[in-house]
């Protein structure tokens, strides 16, 4: 097996290939592409690559802007999602009919091969498939022969069926033998690149079932397999089909993947911007009616701006981070697009319950004296970390000490009033930690949302729709 990977592996010819395929990619994942694509090229002799990264990361959006990368490359790509095929009890007829798009004209002989000595290497395995099975995966007249298979038979881990069920060692040769021609005579100048994807989801006997299969029966030359997983979550099902967590998963994998791979995780600043493309934000704050108000146009930009300045602070997952945008589109979709929503305050809440969700209930509960809450807020966002952000953080620091002061009046005749500002000398009644011009621009700011402020309108309000839209769960998807 080649080893020997030439470092220059950006083939100028195919950049404006490439390009088509990320086309629509904000993390700057094409040089991802580009060099797996290098390294399968020098594997002709076939084996395993593993991608492994954690649910939540893209990787199956990775994969399918890869794959269209391959195919402008003239690879020959098959693409099975193993959690929507594992509704059967045994993945080998799944993956065999992935094959079937190799058996062309120009491959058809091959194909037909292939598939008698597929045919008779089932019947000595035993998986439980029956004809509707068959016809729903492979919708092929070739297969009837696999119809005939018993159902009654459950199947095991491989291992466990090659030494009790197979009657000779011949049907595996003349199987892999009768595949390695089929991808030879498929398109022999390239390998064939076979993506798995989502494994680590699928039932954990599935999963371990096609790894056996991997290896035992598709392990020919001329074809690269992509194992899309999160190693850790596929340990747990191979612990759980063997029973033990003394199980040593790492170690069990090492015999089905020779290479691994991890996509690295996404500069902050394109993740931010990826969920608000994805979450169509601007189809909230680029209304035209929004648009027409010199109030309203720039608040999009003010809540693109707080969620990468708060989330750049804290080590956030990318899954929590999805989770915190998919929410606050939520409440979005529920608002008026005429008016003020002050976006920003509902990132940094939601923000605050999910990371400091202590200091949003004492928010929540009235706990906090005005100017406990101004130094809260000053001490948790750093407004040295972007320059032109500070008159954007010093609005919303005002807009939540105004919402709050008119909540705590709604709530409770103990607590400070709504009057915390005094116009004429443009002071206020609770202490900061701004200084100098910082402390001026924040008192021009509350002077601003005092004049202008709806004194039936609290922060309560924000409290009900993050409580409420806390409720969703984002699906485990790449």
């Amino acid at each position: 097996m080649s080893k020997n990977i030439d470092p220059k592996y950006d083939n100028p010819k195919t950049a404006g290939e490439s390009e088509k395929a990320f086309a629509k990619c904000c993390l700057g994942r094409e040089k991802y592409a580009k060099l797996l694509t290098h390294i399968i090229s020098n594997y002709q002799q076939g084996f395993v690559l593993a991608l492994n990264n954690p649910w939540g990361t893209g990787k199956t959006t990775f994969l399918n802007m890869w794959q269209k990368y391959l195919e402008q490359n003239k690879y020959q790509v098959l693409h099975f999602n193993d959690w929507k095929s594992d509704y059967s009890s045994d993945p080998f007829i799944a993956l065999i009919s992935q094959l079937k798009q190799l058996g062309d004209k120009k491959a058809s002989k091959a194909y037909k091969g292939f598939m008698t000595k597929a045919a008779t290497l089932v019947k000595r395995l035993g998986p439980a498939v029956v004809k509707s099975a068959v016809k729903r995966v492979i919708d092929d007249d070739e297969l009837e022969e696999l119809a005939g298979i018993s159902a009654d038979i459950t199947a095991e881990s491989l291992e466990k069926q090659i030494k009790e069920q197979l009657e000779t060692e011949k049907s595996i040769e003349d199987f892999t033998c009768a595949l390695g021609k089929l991808v030879s005579e498929s398109d022999g100048q390239k390998p064939l690149v076979f993506i798995i994807d989502e494994l680590d989801r699928c039932r954990p006997n599935y999963a371990v079932s096609v790894l056996e299969y991997i290896k035992h029966f598709f392990n020919v030359e001329g074809i690269v397999f992509v194992l899309a997983v999160d190693k850790e979550q596929l340990g747990h099902a191979i612990r759980g089909v063997y029973g033990s967590e003394k199980i040593d998963a790492d170690e069990y994998l090492r015999r089905f993947i020779d290479l691994e791979y991890i996509i690295p995780e996404p500069h902050l600043d394109d993740f931010c911007e990826l969920q608000y493309i994805e979450n169509d934000f601007d189809g909230f704050f680029k209304n035209k009616e929004r648009l027409h108000s010199e109030n309203l146009k720039n608040e999009g930009e003010h809540f693109k701006r707080i969620s990468k300045n708060l989330l750049s602070q804290a080590d956030v997952s990318p899954r929590l981070i999805k989770k915190i945008f998919f929410q606050a589109r939520v409440i979005l979709s529920t608002l008026l697009k005429t008016k003020r929503v002050n976006s920003a305050l509902y990132f940094f809440l939601i923000y605050l319950k999910h990371l400091h969700n202590e200091a949003y209930n004492k928010i929540r509960n009235n706990e906090y004296s005005l100017g406990e809450l101004a130094k809260f807020y000053e001490q948790l966002i750093d407004f040295k970390y972007i320059e032109s952000d500070r008159f954007m953080l010093l609005y919303t620091e005002a807009c939540l000490m105004t919402f709050y002061a008119n909540y705590c009046n709604l709530s409770s005749n103990q607590r400070e009033k709504l009057d915390c500002l005094s116009v004429d000398n443009r002071g206020v009644t609770f202490e900061t930690t701004h200084k100098g011009n910082m402390h001026d621009n924040f008192v021009t700011q509350l002077v601003n949302i005092y004049r202008g402020f709806d004194r039936d309108y609290s922060i309560h309000n924000f409290f009900e729709m993050i409580e409420m839209s806390d409720n969703f769960e984002i699906p485990k998807d790449d």
